[in-house]
């Protein structure tokens, strides 16, 4: 029957005996505990910008929505001026149409 290789065993003396003396173990842990260290703070800062991100995505979103229900307003306001002549002078004021020959002037 074979044996498997077990590192506590006599098979590879050397090895154990090796490293056991050598500061390389050391080294090799010391780098391990640094590389856990900074996984660890590459995934903090995933964390916080997708965060970030996730809240500019829902600030865009509300901004758009709120630009749009002023370009309905802004539509729906002209088309009211439209059938409602007495309504253009109050749109000159505010600045939302612009004053012509034709459109009452603003009293300001």
């Amino acid at each position: 029957m074979k044996k498997t290789l077990d590192y506590g065993n006599s098979d590879l003396p050397f090895a154990t005996s090796w490293m056991k003396k050598s500061s390389l173990l050391a080294l090799l842990a010391g780098l391990q505990v640094l590389a856990a260290v900074v996984l660890a703070g590459l995934c903090a800062l995933n964390v916080y910008f997708t965060h970030k991100i996730n809240v500019q995505a829902r600030m865009f979103g509300g901004l758009t929505q709120n630009q749009r229900a002023l370009e309905q307003l802004a539509s729906s306001t002209l088309e009211y001026a439209r059938t409602h002549p007495a309504f253009d002078a109050d749109l000159v004021r505010a600045g939302f149409k612009p004053a012509t020959v034709n459109s009452p002037k603003a009293n300001r």
